[in-house]
């Protein structure tokens, strides 16, 4: 039922008019017969509509009080006065009153009055209440919303998209064709919507006012007049710049995760070619007389072979498979003794300070990663400033309480060391950045660089646990940070436990060596023999097996290559094991299996020395509970 409230001065016509309300279905919320009266009740009572002469008591007439009303409250007015002058009209029209009835007026008029009026009032409420629902969703949303003239002329926009474009609050509004990064993408667009009236999610490239490169989504929808031709369009723009450089990131490190596979793989296959070189040029240096003529051209083989097992190296540590014994190691004391080093052979007008931070703390790893990450960096910022310059080398401790994006990768929360070296040179181009980390990606002249030292960097990174990321400016410099996981408790624990002593050889054992490549079986045999141990060589993990079954004593030792057809090395340790859980066991691959060995035997890498091979037999039988006797020694020698 709705309420409405009577403001007359004289009370015959009050009771008559309230007598009328009542009997027509209204409530009468309260008579008054001034302007102050009303509102001084009018919140507590809260009418829908007001019936207001012009002529009452108090300090204000029925004008000034419904412009009160209108302004304060928004409650709809309908005047009632003898007076229709001029200057009465013109002053009652300020209000915007839902009606006007000259007295005397019938009951009939009043009713239509009265009803028309609460129509009015209610339509008028709900069209505000749509106009603020649009408010919102115009204004306060999140993406960047705009509307614009056919051509792209920009003539109302909500914050997000000033603060996407870089614009201050009071500033105009520019076109959007003064935002286009590609004005053919622009215009592809707007025709675009023109012709179908409505454009989804079209990808377009902007440059915003404080000079930042945008990638947004776009949608628009063509607005009509009232005649149904265009007028403009209403549009919102969804800022994808952070999404598209996560995906150019995922592109990225699937490419240097593709490219790292073949170059692991590549290695792999290579080390085993270079183990017997190296081995085979030993043995014949061995061999051959001190005057011998062919002794400097032995020399020479083994010198190339170990260049090549250099390169090696650095594949598999961009491929994150070099194999790498972690040490509990302090990265401040580590670039102090680089630093050195670094000092003795840089120019003088190289420039070298340090910025190490007391707070860093232990890190696992290898100390020669470190130095191979530091020494790859030192001279890619020298390179990088030709003629002199300043390098800074700097160490830090950051705290993650989120995953973060670093460089091509996403480090996990935690606490992370970061090495840091930066360099006053050239800069880097914005079109090469993401491909400083690529394998043999390099803009030196093909006789000073191998586009392997930046890659390096980023395998051993990742290998630890970190990464790698890289800012830089055409004729600014560029500074590379590495970062890394730092050491737990439980690491140090680690450490202390798997620290060997020195154990004495145990000649005469009987060790079973498994490698599916030729030319390696038949150096190792050798190698071994030359140690005065007894061996059994198989070419795969069934011949291997078939050998452990029919000899007719135990086995001490199995050194077996991780990855072989059929079987693997770790498979076929665990197989013998079981039947023999005293034996001892070796590994040994071009790929860095250290999860695979551990707890279940020692790891050689590829290629190896006779030295090496002959310490990593004497550490895995040192470990070993079986030993020997001179009796074994007489027993039958056993071969494929």
């Amino acid at each position: 039922m709705p309420k409405v409230a009577i403001v007359e001065d004289e009370f015959i016509v009050a009771l008559d008019i309230k007598s009328f309300l009542e009997r027509s279905g209204y409530s009468v919320s309260g008579v008054y017969s001034s302007g102050d009266d009303l509102l001084a009740d009018i919140e507590s009572q809260g009418p829908d509509l007001i019936l207001m002469d012009i002529k009452i008591r108090g300090s204000m007439d029925g004008v000034d009080t419904s412009l009160l009303v209108h302004e304060r409250y928004g409650i709809p007015v309908v005047l009632l006065t003898a007076y229709a002058d001029d200057e009465t009209i013109a002053r009652a029209k300020i209000t915007q009153p839902f009606g006007y009835i000259i007295k005397p007026f019938d009951e009939r008029e009043l009713k239509t009055a009265i009803e028309i009026a609460l129509y009015r009032s209610g339509m008028e409420r709900k069209l505000k209440q749509s106009e603020e629902r649009y408010r919102k969703l115009f204004h306060e949303g999140i993406s960047a919303n705009f509307l614009s003239d056919l051509s792209g002329g920009v003539q109302e926009a909500n914050k997000a998209f000033r603060n996407l474009i870089g614009l201050p609050p009071d500033s105009p509004l520019p076109p959007l064709d003064s935002l286009a990064a590609e004005k053919a993408s622009l215009a592809s667009f707007l025709d675009m919507v023109n012709a179908t009236g409505r454009v989804e999610l079209a990808e377009l490239p902007l440059r915003s006012l404080d000079g930042r490169d945008l990638i947004v989504l776009a949608n628009a929808v063509l607005l009509f007049d009232q005649c149904g031709k265009p007028c403009g369009m209403q549009g919102e723009l969804i800022d994808a710049t952070e999404r598209r450089r996560l995906e150019e990131r995922l592109v990225i490190a699937q490419k240097m995760e593709a490219a790292g596979k073949l170059a692991g793989g590549i290695a792999h296959d290579f080390n085993n070619i270079l183990t017997a070189i190296i081995g085979y040029s030993n043995l014949l240096a061995d061999e051959l007389p001190a005057e011998s003529p062919g002794k400097g051209d032995v020399e020479g083989i083994r010198k190339a072979a170990d260049r090549a097992s250099s390169l090696t190296k650095r594949l598999l540590a961009f491929s994150r498979r070099q194999p790498f014994t972690p040490k509990i190691m302090n990265l401040n004391e580590a670039v102090q003794d680089f630093e050195r080093l670094l000092r003795r052979i840089f120019p003088e007008n190289v420039g070298l300070s340090l910025q190490l931070s007391p707070a860093v703390p232990s890190i696992v790893a290898d100390p020669a990663q470190i130095e191979q990450i530091l020494l790859n960096l030192a001279f890619n910022a020298k390179d990088a400033m030709p003629g002199g310059g300043e390098m800074r080398i700097g160490t830090a401790s950051v705290r993650l309480d989120a995953p973060k994006p670093v460089g091509l990768d996403t480090l996990a929360p935690g606490d992370y060391a970061t090495i840091g070296v930066s360099d006053t040179g050239t800069g880097i181009a914005p079109e090469i950045i993401d491909k400083v980390f690529e394998p043999f990606f390099t803009t030196k002249p093909r006789e000073q660089g191998t586009g392997l030292g930046l890659s390096t960097v980023y395998g051993i990174a990742k290998q630890l646990g970190g990464a790698v990321e890289v800012q830089s400016a055409v004729g600014k410099g560029a500074r590379f940070s590495v970062w890394l996981p730092v050491a737990s408790p439980a690491a140090a624990k680690e450490e202390r436990e798997g620290e060997e002593s020195p154990w004495p050889k145990a000649p005469g054992a009987v060790v079973l060596f498994v490698d599916d490549d030729e030319a390696v079986r038949d150096l190792a045999a050798r190698l071994l023999a030359k140690g005065g141990h007894r061996v059994l060589v198989a070419a795969n993990a069934g011949e291997a097996l078939l050998i452990a079954e029919s000899y007719g004593a135990a086995i001490d030792l199995l050194i077996t290559d991780t990855i072989m057809p059929f079987l693997d090395g770790r498979s076929l340790a665990r197989r013998l094991c079981a039947a023999s859980p005293d034996l001892a066991v070796l590994f040994i691959s071009g790929h860095a299996n250290l999860d695979a060995a551990e707890g279940q035997g020692r790891f050689l890498p590829k290629p190896f020395s006779e030295a090496e091979l002959a310490e990593a037999v004497t550490a895995a039988l040192a470990g070993s509970s079986r030993r020997k006797s001179a009796a074994d020694q007489d027993e039958p020698k056993a071969s494929l």
